[in-house]
């Protein structure tokens, strides 16, 4: 994974989307996990003690995105 910087432009050659993966509403993985977006929608709800930075670590542990569909 790499890290998204302020105004950088990507070749965006496939994207996936999961929803509910590990606790986390959305995820995009971007050509194949080279970025992996996060959105954790907090319609109606609070954010929850260091849940944003659970995700991350959870997120950057792992080698790739495994859905069980």
């Amino acid at each position: 994974m790499k890290l998204l910087l302020d105004n950088e432009i990507i070749k965006i050659e496939t994207v996936e989307i999961h929803r509910q993966y590990n606790h986390i509403d959305v995820v995009l993985v971007i050509n194949k996990g080279e970025y992996i977006i996060c959105v954790e929608d907090k319609v109606d709800s609070g954010i929850n003690s260091n849940q944003l930075y659970r995700y991350k670590n959870n997120i950057t542990k792992k080698k790739q995105i495994i859905i069980d569909d």
